[in-house]
Order: C-alpha cells, then structure tokens, then sequence
C-alpha cells in the first residue's frame, strides 16, 4: 500500500520530468529570450549605446572596435526629411537620402543620379530598409558632359555620318577624331575631313548629363523599396560671422551671428536636415580624402536658440549645430542662416596696453558667454564686427 509520503515523492518526480520536457521541447523559446535581453541592453541600457558606443556618467567614452564608416548611416532611419546635410569647415560634407526604389528579382541596373560631382565614391553606403539581404554587387560612377569630343570618344570604332565645310556628306566607321575627323567608308576607303561642319549620332551613347552612381543591384524579392544612401563628398563649407551694436556707453550691446554655407558640390539638396559641425576633421591624405569618427555621444543641449534656428550639441571633440527647419542648398550658392540672437547683451570695454603686441593703447569688450547674459551656446569661430 502506498503512504501519503510516497504519493508526494511521485508527483515531486512527474514535476520535474514535465520541466526537463518542455526545456528540450521547446529550445528556441530560451534563445528568443536572450536575444531580446541584448538587444534592450544595446539600444535602452543604462551603459550602453548604439553602434558600439559605451558611455557613462564620466566623461570618457569607450568606442568599441568596428567598422570605420559605420557611423554614415547610423541614425538615417530617424531623418525627417528625406535629405540630410552635414557640413564641416573644411571643404567636407556628410549626405544621406532616403529615396523609393523599384527593384525585380535578381540582378537590376539602377541609376541613382543628381548625387555631387565632388562625391567619394569609396564612401558610398546602401541600405535596404525591407530586406536586408539587398545588396550592390557592382559600382561605377559616371558624370559625362554632352560634348562633341565625348561623343566622338564613345562612337570609335562605330558608324556616324559627317557634313563637312561644302556640304559633302559621309557615312562610315569612325576611327580617329584628333585634329580631323578619320572614317572608314563602306566600301572600305578611309577619307579624312578637316573641317567638319555637322556630326550625326544614331543615339547618345548612353551618356549621362547629371552626376550618376550605377548600380547592379541583387534583389531577393521584387517590389518598391525605401532606400538610405550615405556618401561624403568634398566642395562644402562653412563659416561663421557676428555683428555687434553697442549702446552710447558701451555697456549693453545687441549681438546678431550668422553661418554662411558655401555649396560648389556639384548638385541641389531640396529642403534638407542642416546640420553644421564646427572642429578640426582629420582626414587621410592617401590613397583618397576620408574621416574617421563616431556616432553623437548623447549629452545635455547647452542652447536652445532661436524658434527655427540652430541648436547646438557636444559632438565627439566637436560642436554639432542643427538647424530647426529644412533648408534648401542649391548648387554655387551661398546661403546665409541665423545662428544666434540676443539683445541687450552687459558688456565691458577695457583699455589694454601690451607692448609685446603694439605699441598703441587696445579697446576690447568683454562678455559673459551665459544663459543669464542672453546667451550659453559654444559659438564656431569667425569674424566679429562691431
């Protein structure tokens, strides 16, 4: 007969079978578990950050070993405009757009124009927003001027049809196009013309007008797709100005900074995210123009600025400005935005003697750069007029 004591030891025992069970039965349940645990500690942890930034309460940041460049896209998917502009003081800019692809499966030849004629194309990054497995198999960049001697130099060794000075017209096999023109008629005599008159062209030749990145792009599934592209190019910068107005005793004065952004990158970034970043970037001189640096450590915003003005942040070593509103960066253009307001600023005027520098009496106003005085943001370098 058995006791009450045997009956608990029994149901202790098919417990524990049934949990051993449901471990191995269900494993894949254990793994789902820590990978979401990682992944809330890589994006919400209270240590760490994203793309492999660990950051505390002190002010060292630790960046952990990866990919030099993959600071180009990171944050891309948060852009509100589908162009993001990041311009540095020297002759430097960060781009990343968000455009609307129609891909087929299998292999697609995808032309990804009005990107800047100054563009890096090692820099260049894709990103398939729906499917990760799209990839860029192949890369050519391509910027042809429509030109007679661009022409010429894609139909060698093809058929074109030349008028020349009188009015003769031939047709044949163009061979040569240096100082004359040389065709290989039908019938297979050469006649060179000098002074030519007209040229005629079956096609274009598949020359391209605008600043052009051609693509062979494998695509798992067809379908339209959200695409990120990021690439740095030269041919940007800007630069920061202030004017001053002071009171009749030099006590007070009103204070007016302006940025000025200096577009001859080749192409237009219709109503772009500005953003302006003020420091020295190092950049490796071979084989080609590079930066090497790190996502945005988050820390406090030190000015609020203007309602649609800059806003201005820590940025690695350096000092990020963002622009509250899209702007539009048309090509050769200058465009000039207010960066700070402030009025009714106390201020000192001094009289400084120092005969190390001159041999004259020195006047300087001193200020305080703080919320209090009307201020409180880091300010770029530049010109002061006062």
């Amino acid at each position: 007969m058995i006791s009450r004591k045997s009956y608990v030891w029994l149901s202790l025992v098919f417990i524990g079978i049934a949990a051993i069970t449901a471990v191995f039965a269900y494993p894949g349940s254990t793994g789902k578990t820590v990978q979401a645990d990682e992944a809330e500690i890589t994006v919400n942890g209270s240590e760490i950050i994203t793309n492999g930034i660990i950051s505390s309460s002190s002010i060292v940041t630790k960046v952990q070993p990866s990919n030099p460049l993959k600071f180009l896209t990171a944050g891309a998917a948060e852009i509100d405009s589908a162009t993001e502009v990041t311009v540095y003081n020297h002759n430097l800019a960060l781009v990343k757009e968000r455009r609307k692809l129609d891909l087929n499966t299998g292999v697609n030849t995808v032309e990804y124009t009005d990107v800047a004629a100054r563009i890096d194309p090692t820099s260049v990054m894709f990103e398939d927003t729906k499917n990760k497995n799209t990839a860029v198999l192949e890369q050519n960049y391509e910027y042809d001027l429509v030109s007679s001697d661009k022409l010429l130099d894609k139909f060698l060794d093809k058929e074109i049809t030349v008028t020349e000075k009188e009015g003769d017209t031939y047709t044949g096999t163009l061979l040569s196009h240096d100082g004359g023109v040389v065709l290989r008629l039908s019938d297979g005599k050469v006649v060179s013309i000098t002074e030519v008159s007209k040229f005629e062209f079956p096609d274009s030749a598949g020359l391209l007008t605008r600043p052009t990145l051609v693509w062979q792009v494998y695509s798992p599934v067809a379908g339209s797709r959200d695409v990120l592209t990021s690439y740095l190019t030269e041919g940007m910068t800007w630069n920061a100005d202030y004017i001053i107005k002071t009171n009749a005793d030099d006590t007070k004065a009103d204070i007016r900074g302006w940025v000025s952004i200096d577009n001859w990158a080749g192409t237009t970034y219709e109503e772009a995210k500005l953003k302006l970043v003020a420091g020295e970037v190092h950049r490796v001189a071979v084989p080609q123009s590079s930066y090497y640096g790190n996502e945005v450590a988050e820390e406090e915003v030190g000015y609020d600025g203007a309602k649609g003005g800059f806003v201005e942040e820590s940025f690695f070593e350096y000092h990020l400005y963002t622009l509250e509103r899209p702007a539009t960066l048309k090509n050769n253009q200058v465009k000039q935005l207010s960066l700070l307001s402030a009025d009714s600023v106390p201020v000192k005027k001094e009289l400084i003697f120092d005969a190390s520098k001159s041999e004259n009496v020195q006047v300087v106003l001193n200020l305080t750069n703080s919320k209090e005085k009307g201020l409180g943001m880091p300010l770029p370098a530049g010109v002061v007029s006062i």
